[in-house]
């Protein structure tokens, strides 16, 4: 597990000094030992599916940032059943903004728009209306309305 741990910390290094590719081939290392130590459900291989959309998404690989987002909730919807955390939260409503921003890039804006309302009702539930998670899910609901031209819809998502 030390290895695992790591490798993980390693993956994180490069991907705070932008260098994706050897960020991406320690992420998917760890991925492979967590699912093995673990087991492919675990709270630790939904991190690093989310780790790696983060990643993707910086890379402009908006397919493979749509496909590990998606596979992170997938397992936390899994997980979930059986227990629950902050950390689960904060995981699942940044791979819920992850997954929104991919659609952005892809020009899928209805599934934006329907990704970023899910992470931001979420976070609200969650963390309540005063949190920085909830804050980056209005923001991105918000910016995404600006964009399609309905300023007026970014107004109704603010705190009031």
């Amino acid at each position: 597990m030390t290895r695992v741990v790591g490798r993980d910390n390693r993956a994180c290094l490069f991907r705070g000094q932008a260098q994706w590719a050897v960020a991406v081939t320690l992420c998917t290392g760890s991925l492979s030992l967590f699912e093995q130590a673990e087991g492919p459900q675990s709270f630790n291989v939904a991190s690093l599916w989310v780790t790696l959309s983060d990643i993707y998404l910086k890379q402009n690989d908006y397919e493979n940032s749509i496909l590990a987002a998606r596979q992170a909730l997938d397992i936390l919807d899994a997980v979930s059943q059986h227990l629950t955390s902050l950390d689960l939260s904060l995981l699942r409503v940044r791979a819920l903004n992850w997954l929104g921003r991919a659609y952005c890039q892809t020009a899928r804006y209805a599934e934006a728009e329907t990704t970023f309302r899910a992470a931001l009702d979420f976070s609200v539930a969650e963390f309540g209306q005063i949190h920085t998670e909830t804050d980056l899910a209005r923001g991105n609901l918000d910016g995404l309305y600006i964009y399609m031209g309905r300023p007026d819809q970014a107004q109704h998502s603010k705190i009031h």
